[in-house]
């Protein structure tokens, strides 16, 4: 499981790019998670909206001379969250999570999610 931190293209997608592609989809489903205090901020409650599908990445570019020219494109679920009606905008929550494991039902989607919730757990 990663988290993107960039909005990589997308090969043959009528969206070029990743996010703009998953906010199309339609929200599966809202889920609340207990976010904990970090810092002056207190624990809060967030509602996400969740949404999923599968993506394929179209390749990076890399020089003619490369070794490893040219890449393949790469076809993977991703889970996208966002906060609703979030109270402070700066803090409000936005994941693009892309796991190794196929999501193909909201259930599936949100235990991705949890997964990813533990790294505050550590």
């Amino acid at each position: 499981m990663i988290r993107a931190a960039w909005n990589r293209h997308l090969k043959d997608s009528e969206c070029p790019r990743l996010w703009a592609h998953l906010q199309e989809q339609p929200v599966a489903g809202y889920y609340q998670i207990t976010v904990p205090q970090c810092d002056s901020n207190p624990e809060r409650t967030a509602t996400l909206a969740v949404r999923f599908g599968v993506v394929t990445l179209a390749p990076t570019q890399r020089p003619k001379h490369s070794l490893f020219y040219p890449l393949p494109p790469i076809t993977l679920d991703a889970v996208y969250v966002t906060e609703v009606d979030a109270v402070n905008p700066e803090q409000q929550i936005e994941w693009m999570l892309l796991p190794n494991i196929s999501v193909t039902s909201l259930e599936e989607a949100l235990e991705k999610v949890n997964w990813y919730c533990c790294r505050w757990h550590t």
